[in-house]
């Protein structure tokens, strides 16, 4: 098994600050889209390591599993790789983001169908939606690694607050069962 089951019911509040922050962090690429490409790498960068170090709190309180661990740690390296070396080229940035969201998306189906049964219906959806909307922004963004910086900043934006308002209903409604 890859995860427990309490990787889904004990940690809510988890999914919910993931999805506050990649809520903001979306919104403020939305309404600054020309904010220059050293900033908004960086900005891509905090959000990919603070939603690292969240996924590896989830890990460390539920024991999910390497799955769990290897997406914080990806996260971690991933924002560390951006931050530290803005002057890469914007192709070679662009396919770390792309891959990037293509793992995740991959690391939550596999969630999905690991504990298919022991999830109920309504929350099974959730998380099947999040890594679908994860792998095609990251199959968009790979494919064209050529775009332009303010339309890969856009879909980023749009990606990013599309997952923080999954994450943050995912984890309410994860709250809810608990209760």
């Amino acid at each position: 098994m890859l995860f427990e089951e309490k990787v889904f019911t004990g940690n809510w509040s988890s999914l919910v600050w993931r999805g506050i922050a990649a809520i903001l962090f979306g919104i403020m690429i939305l309404v600054w889209p020309a904010i220059s490409v050293v900033a908004f790498l960086r900005l891509i960068g905090i959000f990919a390591i603070i939603g690292g170090i969240l996924v590896i709190i989830q890990e460390m309180r539920t024991k999910g599993g390497w799955p769990l661990l290897l997406e914080g740690i990806m996260s971690i390296i991933v924002g560390i790789l951006v931050i530290s070396m803005p002057g890469m080229s914007a192709v070679v940035i662009t396919l770390l983001i792309g891959f990037w969201m293509l793992f995740i998306g991959i690391f939550q189906i596999i969630n999905v169908i690991q504990f298919y049964k022991v999830l109920p219906n309504p929350g099974k959806w959730l998380i099947i939606l999040n890594g679908i909307v994860s792998l095609i922004f990251g199959i968009v963004i790979v494919s064209r690694p050529l775009m332009g910086v303010l339309l890969v900043a856009s879909l980023i934006g749009v990606y990013v607050l599309l997952f923080g308002v999954i994450s943050l209903f995912s984890g309410f409604y994860i709250h809810s069962l608990s209760k």
